[in-house]
């Protein structure tokens, strides 16, 4: 967990206390603020949105990524991982830089690189990009946003675990347990867990395509992956799936136990009690945010429609900055371009190559005296010889 408050630029771990959490995002609305008043004197300055008022415009544009990643066929990993980078990414930086609705294209765009998805390109995209109110024209700048969603996240790029894959293989090792009561692994299984594949295949894809929904859900709508290791909430999403099964019946409570056991286990001889007992506590905290899901509803236009026009003024301003930096890098580049081709012209030009040596071994034997004649005289044509002695202008 990060309890310090840090720099954006050097979060390293991507798991946050609440209180850290809220500290990162302070000072992240806290930077921004201060250069927006810096382009005081230059042009008015623009109205900066409120931190609830950032979240809230964060999370409204966040809810319509699985719509753009079901128009261009995005696999479910490439949609997981995206979520993830647009999630990091506006925890250190405001929704006043970067048009949320902008890194929304940029991540996946990025996540289809990661995830070597090649056949969804940047074009395939902007296919779709009016039905979510992005000019086809901005298409430029998306792909310019790259290297600022790179920098943000401080090219941490790997994501794991996928919950497609890490579902299915806790489904595998609870379809290992006996489909009897008794005791399996230090734990009793309940009667009703008959869970072999040859009896419940197409329950388990039910089960499971459930679970991702789930946790797919949280994710978008709340900041848990922030707060949470992907690990326990893909675990927890599953047992909130299996605990109201009605193929479980009273026996579903069983089954999250035994899913916290085998949480556990995995951790064994790692960690200590006490951090055991806070992995407890996480995982029953994200059971009930599981369970609370059905009172956190999609955002609705209405409730961010004010803070997507005064957030215009802010985009535009932060846009002329970058713009001036990016002009300011230019003219240096060519400065440093222009400084080192005099500094090779002017060595090259003292550089000593055996034709100059000799010449300047010349010079000085005639300034000081010291040349000597060794016979080496320029002759007309007519008074030279060939071996036999026969005057050239005679033949």
């Amino acid at each position: 967990m990060v309890d310090a408050l840090e720099a954006p630029e050097k979060v390293e771990q991507w798991l946050f206390s609440e209180d850290a959490l809220a500290r990162m995002r302070g000072l992240t609305h806290e930077r921004c603020l201060q250069v927006l008043q810096s382009t005081r004197g230059t042009r008015e300055c623009p109205k900066p949105l409120s931190i609830p008022e950032s979240h809230l415009l964060v999370q409204f544009h966040l809810q319509r990524l699985p719509e753009l990643c079901r128009k261009c066929g995005a696999p479910s990993d490439v949609q997981w991982t995206s979520i993830v980078f647009y999630q990091r990414f506006f925890t250190v930086r405001s929704p006043m830089e970067f048009p949320p609705i902008s890194m929304v294209f940029a991540c996946l765009h990025l996540a289809c690189k990661i995830e070597e998805v090649h056949e969804i390109t940047l074009d395939d995209l902007f296919e779709h990009a009016e039905a979510f109110g992005v000019s086809k024209s901005l298409k430029s700048k998306v792909a310019a946003l790259e290297l600022q969603l790179l920098e943000g996240m401080g090219f941490a790029l790997l994501v794991e675990p996928k919950p497609d894959i890490a579902l299915r293989m806790l489904a595998e090792e609870l379809q290992r347990l006996p489909s009897w009561g008794g005791v399996a692994r230090g734990f009793t299984v309940p009667v009703g867990l008959a869970l072999h594949p040859d009896s419940m295949d197409n329950t388990w894809q039910e089960i499971l395509s459930s679970a991702e929904q789930l946790l797919l859900t949280l994710v978008i709508r709340t900041d848990a992956i922030l707060r949470v290791p992907a690990s326990l909430l893909i675990t927890a999403a599953i047992g909130a799936v299996l605990g109201r099964h009605p193929i479980l019946g009273s026996d579903g409570g069983q089954v999250i136990e035994i899913l916290q056991s085998l949480l556990l286990k995995e951790i064994e001889g790692s960690v200590d009690e006490p951090q055991k007992a806070g992995i407890r506590s996480m995982f029953q905290t994200s059971l009930q945010d599981f369970d609370s899901l059905s009172s956190v509803g999609e955002l609705a236009d209405d409730l961010v429609k004010e803070a997507d026009k005064t957030v215009l003024s802010c985009h535009r301003a932060f846009e002329r900055l970058r713009e001036a930096a990016t002009e300011r890098h230019e003219a240096n580049r060519k400065e440093r371009k222009r400084r080192w081709g005099e500094m090779k012209t002017e060595h090259r030009r003292h550089l000593p190559t055996p034709l100059t040596q000799g010449l300047a071994e010349l010079n000085r034997k005639l300034a000081t005296g010291a040349w000597e004649d060794e016979g080496f005289v320029i002759q007309g044509r007519r008074h030279i010889r060939d071996d036999t002695d026969i005057d050239i202008g005679q033949m």
